[in-house]
């Protein structure tokens, strides 16, 4: 009995986790289909402004504490 109900337990794990996993892959895509007419180059550059935003803010709360 108890194997049973660990089995089901691990079985409602893994369809948990391939469920978040689809969900998450299905947004992504989702996402790149908002903007089709954005120019690779142009999403390259907001990635970085926003990689070097996020760097400056982390280096301004780093230099507070």
């Amino acid at each position: 009995m108890t194997v049973i109900i660990i089995s089901i337990g691990a079985a409602w794990i893994l369809f948990s986790a391939l469920l978040v996993t689809i969900i998450c892959m299905n947004s992504s895509r989702l996402n790149r289909i908002d903007e089709p007419f954005k120019d690779p180059a142009q999403l390259a550059r907001e990635r970085r402004e926003k990689m070097e935003e996020y760097a400056h803010s982390a280096m301004q709360m780093g230099a507070e504490t």
